[in-house]
């Protein structure tokens, strides 16, 4: 994918390069209004650099609204409630696009009138896995979104154990075996690894088991009631829902086992996450767990694991990530270990994040606009072309869009490859998009690739193979039915696959009468809908 993203990048930008100049020169006579909503990593303020640059260039007024991310959702319904539906909506769940199909609160749209005014990101759509992903934003031949793809999603989530009880109960390497995993959580549970003489460890807790799972081949979601979706996977030749399979069934049991011997955190029904930052394990960094399988890779990298550059042109050790910064400040000697999806009775693998990360959607009164929407695209596109210019001679210009003038948040290495280094202290704020309150905005206006597996960051991850063994959901999107049904069968999976470690219910006893629960709250049409709709497009 990588090298795939690398040629399809340099072949679009000479094309991007001719739009990104027709619209610098581009006069715009009538100022539009338009409603934004995008990804906020903090409140945007009135003088915003790159809304004023985007407003000036354009001949618009852009009213991005500052809606919080953890309840962007919840605030978004808000605005649609009232009537004051966005111009521009970057829906974060794509799951919940059909459901504002059928109640009227986005606009279909011509696809060609995306590629007359967004031809580069068209371009980009058009040669990635031959246009598959258009198919994700439209409901019955209508276009309603376009999508946003994350290259960065190549990479599975991390499997993290603590290196000091590692060290303390005698074991050197992480697991590769399902059989290596379960005698280490054991001797997490047994034999007091943070040595304060009381029983009060565990292996893992709700996230921890995907580990778990992954050695019997599904990702059924995490087991903690927190809505986490199961995946449709192929399994044995057929497209089928990951938590219904006997190999789950089969997954259930060790978990059970685990549970009843104290191998699992008995806390692990509310889960890892009790606040902050939300790819934070609150059990982890308190001591609780040994092992977690949450976040991102980067968000678990401590000091020295992989070097940076520094404004003379030499390496120096990366700052801690989000989650290792909480870690550190618990325990300033904490160490940790990067380990490895283990193998089990059906092969390895943990939940891989899916490619399409999320769509753009807009206003029926904004699409019914042809002047206005058009406006819109010509806005994203250019802000796409401006976002790659860095593969391309104009990089000092992507730097100060980027990050501001020369010397403020970034400045060039001593180096003579025309490198460039962003100063730590700017990184270690705002780790993933920049700071939204003045420049990083400008990454998110654009629903293509947000991501870019490039830099040592990946380079990191690629050494840890995380780029495989990801277990991949076979439908990134939301087809009516699971619009329909697929929050309700969520529940009832979630609040079964407790019962079921917890023995409130039997696995055998209570198995027919739980895929009867799911059966009558849709699981049937859901998977024949997502069966049809994948043989069509996998022939």
């Amino acid at each position: 994918m990588r090298k795939y993203l690398s040629i399809l990048l340099a072949l679009c930008l000479a094309a991007g390069l001719a739009s990104f100049a027709a619209a610098e020169e581009t006069p715009y006579a009538e100022k539009h209004n338009i409603t934004w909503t995008t990804y906020i990593a903090a409140p945007l303020t009135e003088d915003a650099v790159i809304l004023q640059k985007y407003e000036e260039m354009f001949n618009v007024d852009i009213n991005m609204l500052n809606i919080e991310d953890a309840n962007f959702l919840e605030v978004l319904n808000t605005y649609i409630a009232g009537g004051d539906t966005p111009d521009v909506i970057r829906m974060k769940d794509p799951s919940q696009m059909s459901n504002y199909v059928s109640q009227g609160v986005i606009g279909s749209f011509d696809v060609g009138l995306v590629r007359e005014y967004m031809p580069y990101t068209a371009k980009l759509l058009d040669e990635l896995e031959d246009g598959a992903f258009w198919s994700m934003g439209a409901v019955e031949g209508e276009q309603y979104a376009i999508p946003a793809i994350a290259a960065g999603n190549a990479f599975h989530l991390p499997i993290i154990y603590n290196k000091d009880w590692m060290d303390a109960v005698g074991v050197d390497k992480t697991p590769e075996t399902l059989e290596e995993l379960e005698t280490l959580m054991y001797k997490f549970a047994n034999e007091d690894p943070d040595g304060n003489g009381e029983k009060d460890t565990y292996g893992v807790s709700s996230d921890g088991l995907r580990n778990l799972f992954g050695a019997y081949g599904v990702n059924p979601g995490a087991a903690d009631g927190r809505n986490d979706h199961s995946y449709f996977q192929l399994i044995g030749g057929e497209v089928e829902y990951a938590a219904v399979t006997e190999q789950y069934r089969e997954a259930l049991r060790t978990a059970k086992k685990w549970y009843e011997d104290g191998v699992i955190d008995p806390e692990f029904i509310t889960g890892e996450n009790t606040g902050g930052y939300w790819a934070i394990s609150n059990s982890f960094i308190n001591g609780r767990i040994g092992m977690t399988v949450r976040g991102n890779y980067y968000h678990w990298v401590m000091p020295g694991m992989y070097m940076e550059i520094d404004e003379n042109g030499e390496d120096v050790e990366i700052l801690p990530g989000n989650v290792s910064k909480e870690l550190v400040a618990v325990n300033p000697e904490a160490r940790i270990e990067f380990g490895q999806p283990v193998e089990g009775p059906y092969g390895k693998g943990v939940k891989a994040w899916n490619m399409l990360s999320q769509f753009y959607c807009f206003s029926p009164e904004l699409t019914e606009d042809e002047e206005r929407f058009a406006r819109v695209l010509r806005i994203m596109d250019y802000a796409l072309i401006r976002y790659h210019t860095v593969y391309s001679d104009e990089k000092q210009a992507w730097l100060e869009w980027a990050y501001g003038p020369e010397g403020e948040n970034w400045y060039w290495t001593i180096k003579e490859d025309g490198s460039y280094a962003i100063r730590q202290e700017f990184s270690e704020a705002h780790p993933d998009v920049g700071p939204s309150d003045d420049y990083g905005i400008w990454l998110q206006m654009a629903p293509t690739p947000a991501e870019r597996n490039v830099g040592r960051g990946a380079e990191f991850a690629y050494s840890l193979g995380y780029d495989k063994d990801g277990i991949i959901n076979l439908v990134q999107f939301s087809l009516p039915k699971m619009g329909e049904y697929q929050n309700g069968i969520t529940q009832l999976k979630d609040t079964a696959m407790i019962e079921f470690i917890t023995g409130k219910r039997s696995i055998d006893d209570d198995w027919d009468a739980y895929i009867a629960e799911l059966d009558q709250a849709g699981l049937t049409e859901m998977v024949q809908e997502v069966r049809d709709w994948y043989w069509a497009n996998h022939q």
